[in-house]
């Protein structure tokens, strides 16, 4: 079993909203003009992984300014990417992270973000702290990152 992470590309669209669908409940799916969008503002901060050839999961980011006073609106269904993300900004928001039941249990969802937090460390290197929110709902997610 090999697997390799790199930047998500538009014809991966298909299977990034069949794991939007099988990763998350109806009411948390973001729609595909929002991947879209931040496949294009934000190509860097967009990774999948494959194993064998095969996309097994996918994250998304963004680069922000810190601020104190944190709307709850900030993080909502759906945001622009185009309205918050700041390339010399100094937060990293990881806006999703999802990997295809058959395929966990390969610690796929930490390769993610190790590469990811590497990647925006090297090219980026006002960001000095990153924010990824797990639902309560999603208690298995709390042991996986």
């Amino acid at each position: 079993m090999s697997h390799l992470i790199r930047q998500a590309q538009p014809r991966d669209i298909p299977v990034i909203m069949s794991l939007e669908h099988e990763a998350f409940s109806p009411d948390c799916w973001e729609n595909e003009e929002v991947y879209i969008s931040r496949m294009k503002v934000f190509p860097q901060g967009f990774l999948v992984i494959e194993e064998d050839g095969e996309f097994a999961g996918t994250i998304t980011s963004e680069i922000w300014h810190h601020s104190q006073e944190i709307n709850p609106h900030t993080f909502s269904l759906g945001h622009a990417i185009e309205e918050r993300h700041k390339r010399d900004g100094n937060e990293l928001y990881i806006s999703s992270i999802a990997v295809f039941k058959r395929f966990r249990g390969h610690h796929y969802g930490y390769l993610l973000v190790t590469q990811l937090l590497d990647s925006i460390g090297r090219h980026y290197p006002n960001v000095e702290q990153s924010i990824l929110i797990v639902s309560t709902e999603w208690l298995p997610a709390y042991h996986t990152y």
